[in-house]
């Protein structure tokens, strides 16, 4: 009895597990566009946020630089492979397509630990927000 205890314990254990942990397909699914632009660009705690207060100190954080950089081309990545809320496609993906250069530009540059070059890449992406908005934000 004791061990049919034990059992059903154990089972119900897995259940739990198997429900509570997202599945692979989860995992795989690109973020929106809302979900990249709000980590990469919204607000204080965005990543151009921190490399830019990075990038203005007198001796950046290189290897913060280089891990939000790191990110941002991932981000970037999978921003290419969302579909416009509004415009068309070929300028989506000539927009995208530059969006990720900037950040392989900056990801580049910080692994160099080039100051001129990293701050050059990020106000590239910083500045490219209205371009996009412009041909492709929806309402």
């Amino acid at each position: 009895m004791f061990q049919f205890s034990r059992f059903v314990v154990g089972l119900a254990l897995l259940a739990t597990l198997a429900f509570a942990l997202p599945s692979s397909a989860e995992d795989d699914k690109d973020p929106s566009i809302k979900e990249i632009m709000t980590k990469a660009h919204k607000g204080g705690d965005a990543i151009l946020g921190k490399i830019g207060k990075d990038l203005a100190a007198k001796e950046p954080d290189w290897a913060d630089v280089t891990k939000l950089s790191k990110e941002l081309v991932g981000l970037g990545a999978s921003l290419a492979k969302n579909k416009p809320t509004k415009g068309e496609q070929e300028s989506w993906d000539k927009l995208t397509k530059s969006y990720n250069e900037s950040a392989k530009a900056l990801l580049a540059a910080a692994e160099k630990k080039e100051t001129k070059d990293a701050k050059e890449a990020h106000k590239k992406l910083s500045g490219s927000c209205k371009g996009c908005h412009d041909a492709h934000k929806g309402k």
